[in-house]
């Protein structure tokens, strides 16, 4: 009895460090690293702003190609209770962070076993694909959290008479509010029916014990998800993103549908091990999602999976294991049917739980079968191993990655400091900022500009022009015009404003990091 008090003891410390561990992955030099600030996340901080001072918290955010609104809405009451700021945007994606790998483990645990739940969320708790879009601002990172968690309350004691009632109305809140996350959540339904149509043809007796609680989480669900269904269905929005990139557009699969799905299916199903997201702002551009040795663990227990999936034996045992299989293969579904910037890690979001989940049970596999002929050893190779793991990921995410020019440039740190620079002077300067490059608009403006726009939000005096004002401009006084790159634009620019002088970076006294923009001062005084 005293030994299995020790055990369980021992097990609830290392859930904890775990825990500790995935704070302080998230949270450390949030205000800095990813540096900068990309415009597609400053867009979700100056919409908070505008929803705070107006009140109007939306499902829906149709700008930028459109976003839903839950986790704009959490930035919102974020900036309310902290006051707006980078961090501060930053911080909801780091809690849901946490949240989640502490989610993982009690899923893990419920459906296989504690070892398993372990090794799955230290993987996750350290895991650069993990840490790097919990700590960027992306509402993505809400899709890994309500998967964990709407799985968990479903199917905890799922055929106990005890089992409560209010787990299925949770596991419904949980899951409804899925369709306010991220868009690539609309394919999660069809888990349910890869689940429960199991079931149904395995073990009809099970499921029917269980359907007063299943229509109850299907009530709850349909509820909770019908404002946003039916404001989607009639926005034009909604789906404008989405035919944009989709491999079924004509004009992204060029006549070759199926060469384009067989070209994206190969590069998802191999971002795991071979080849990861390119995309500097998403991962350490080209390595696998997976460091080396969470990536073999990750192979080990896809095979276990698959292999006492096609063992014979109680049909019962086997729920775990279509769960995990139907979220992997239905989650990479929504990166599958996109061509751009593949393999895309943002889009495959859905599949990091199922990735991380076996990669704990290829480890447990490892280390059980290891520990049967050598204990100690086992002891040791693992904790070594776990400390490697966790030395390799914060090297590669916070020392590696986070000081790459790269990375910089992905995050526009440019912008953060042409508002760190706007933001020294005085409103008796006039300020001018002219975003001339291409993209969606935000409030008729590229979207570029949301990064200066929010860093700037408390100076009134700070304008935007779009590229054809700049001829119509007629300046005089103190006025600073930042970011003109156009040789044109310059040219009309000093006819209409002869005095005009533009400042090179030596010549300016400031306190941004970079100068690596343009400045053009009228009457320049201090």
């Amino acid at each position: 009895m005293r030994k299995t008090w020790k055990r369980f003891y021992k097990k609830k410390y290392l859930i904890l460090l775990i825990v500790l561990i995935a704070i302080f992955f998230r949270f450390w030099q949030l205000n800095n690293v990813p540096p900068g600030l990309y415009p597609d996340i400053a867009t979700n901080g100056t919409d908070a702003i505008y929803a705070n001072e107006t009140g109007n918290w939306k499902i829906f955010y149709p700008a930028n190609n459109g976003r839903e609104g839950f986790f704009i809405n959490l930035i919102a009451l974020s900036f309310k209770i902290f006051g707006a700021g980078v961090w501060q945007l930053k911080l909801v994606g780091s809690i849901i962070g946490v949240l989640t790998v502490y989610g993982v483990y009690l899923l893990v645990k419920e459906l296989f076993n504690e070892n398993s739940a372990l090794f799955a969320s230290l993987f996750m708790a350290t895991g650069f694909w993990a840490v790097n879009l919990s700590r960027i601002g992306f509402r993505a990172i809400m899709v890994p959290f309500i998967l964990v968690f709407s799985f968990y309350f479903l199917l905890r004691k799922f055929g106990d008479e005890k089992k409560s009632f209010w787990d299925f109305i949770i596991a419904g809140v949980f899951f409804g509010l899925g369709f306010y996350t991220y868009i690539s959540f609309k394919i999660a339904p069809l888990i349910l029916v890869i689940l429960f149509g199991y079931l149904a043809l395995k073990d009809f007796r099970l499921l029917k014990k269980s359907w007063k609680g299943l229509t109850i989480f299907l009530i709850v669900l349909l509820m909770i998800a019908y404002p946003i269904t039916v404001y989607q269905l009639e926005s034009k929005e909604a789906a404008l993103r989405t035919g944009q990139v989709s491999i079924l557009n004509p004009e992204v699969n060029k006549g070759n549908f199926i060469g384009t799905l067989s070209k994206t299916t190969a590069l998802s199903l191999g971002m795991f091990n071979f080849y990861g997201d390119p995309n500097w702002r998403h991962n350490f551009s080209g390595t696998p999602q997976l460091n080396p040795f969470v990536g073999i663990f990750f192979l080990i227990g896809l095979l276990v999976l698959v292999t006492s999936f096609l063992k014979r034996g109680d049909f019962r045992s086997k729920v775990p294991l279509v769960l995990m299989l139907s979220i992997f293969f239905v989650m990479l579904i929504p990166a599958i049917l996109t061509e751009e910037g593949m393999p895309h890690s943002l889009r495959a979001i859905g599949a990091m739980v199922p990735a991380f989940v076996m990669a704990g049970i290829g480890a447990a596999y490892a280390f059980s079968n290891l520990a049967k002929k050598k204990r100690e050893l086992a002891k040791i190779t693992g904790v070594i191993l776990v400390l490697f793991i966790m030395i390799f990921d914060f090297n590669l995410y916070f020392l590696a990655w986070a000081k790459r020019d790269e990375v910089r440039n992905q995050f526009t740190t440019r912008y953060v400091e042409i508002a760190k620079y706007l933001n020294e002077f005085s409103p008796s300067f006039k300020k001018y900022v002219v975003i001339n490059e291409g993209g969606a608009l935000v409030d008729g403006f590229p979207v570029q500009a949301q990064t200066i726009k929010f860093l700037t939000y408390k100076k009134s005096d700070v304008k935007f022009l779009n590229t054809e004002d700049i001829s119509k401009l007629k300046i005089s006084g103190q006025t600073i015009i930042t970011d003109l790159k156009d040789d044109k634009q310059i040219k009309e620019l000093l006819v209409k404003n002869p005095q005009a002088k533009k400042i090179s970076a030596s010549e300016v006294k400031t306190s941004a990091v970079s100068t690596n923009f343009v400045i053009y001062f009228v009457d320049p005084v201090r």
